[in-house]
């Protein structure tokens, strides 16, 4: 982002104005919202996370909350086959498989499945047997995206496949990373078809360890930071006004 900032004397009062210019001059800086991957205890454990079309009741979201917000331009996920016909996460994913990615505001609006933002999407890359566990599991990895993350929020990834075709793949469990809140990760079932109670139960209830091995880096949203700096701006002209001391402006 480049910034200049430029004074002008408008009137025999001497009133200075403040004109703002804002360039867009490459990405903004980028930060981690969640990192649950790199570091974390592995889990050979995975959470169903899914989108079925020959059973809709049981798709589920394997979902963690981070903190933070922005526009997510990349995102992993560890994730695992089971009860599938195929014996490789390479065989899995050689369709161009898709997967929908999700953001939410709150956890009832997974359960109620009203996203925030969501998009269905390939995979970038995937490393096979990133932990050891076998070549059922990979990492997989999603980039050049831009998914809005609501401040302090929720996210998952889900396969999209037929469990007739495709069986069934999950998101693996995680120990303690970065940027997560204390709700710790949930699998949440929106059609009740597990019959969870209130269609949701937390990673740590079901066995798994508390958190969904995710990482999420997002860039901030160009209007609140043209709006912050904007206000920090105006806030100094208003002060020099009132005879205060201010920076010079060059």
């Amino acid at each position: 982002m480049l910034l200049r900032i430029e004074r002008r004397e408008l009137n025999s009062k001497a009133t200075s104005v403040i004109v703002l210019w804002l360039i867009a001059a490459g990405a903004s800086a980028q930060y981690t919202l969640m990192d649950h991957i790199n570091g974390t205890r592995k889990s050979d454990i995975a959470v169903l996370s899914q989108v079925f079309g020959d059973f809709p009741t049981f798709s589920s979201s394997a979902v963690d909350d981070y903190t933070g917000g922005g526009r997510i331009i990349l995102a992993q996920a560890e994730m695992a086959l089971f009860n599938s016909p195929y014996t490789t996460f390479s065989q899995w994913d050689a369709g161009g498989r898709l997967y929908r990615l999700s953001t939410y505001a709150s956890l009832t609006d997974v359960r109620d499945n009203v996203a925030a933002d969501r998009i269905d999407v390939t995979a970038n890359s995937f490393i096979q047997d990133p932990q050891g566990f076998g070549p059922w599991t990979a990492r997989v990895t999603f980039d050049g995206l831009s998914l809005a993350a609501p401040l302090n929020g929720w996210f998952g990834v889900q396969g999209i496949g037929d469990y007739g075709s495709s069986g069934e793949i999950g998101v693996l469990g995680a120990g303690y990373g970065y940027g997560g809140l204390t709700n710790n990760a949930y699998f949440v079932n929106p059609g009740g078809g597990f019959g969870l109670f209130n269609n949701m139960q937390s990673f740590s209830d079901i066995g798994a360890l508390p958190n969904a091995k995710y990482l999420l880096v997002a860039v901030p949203e160009p209007s609140l930071v043209g709006t912050a700096l904007l206000v920090g701006l105006l806030a100094g002209a208003s002060r020099n006004r009132r005879g205060e001391k201010g920076a010079e402006l060059i």
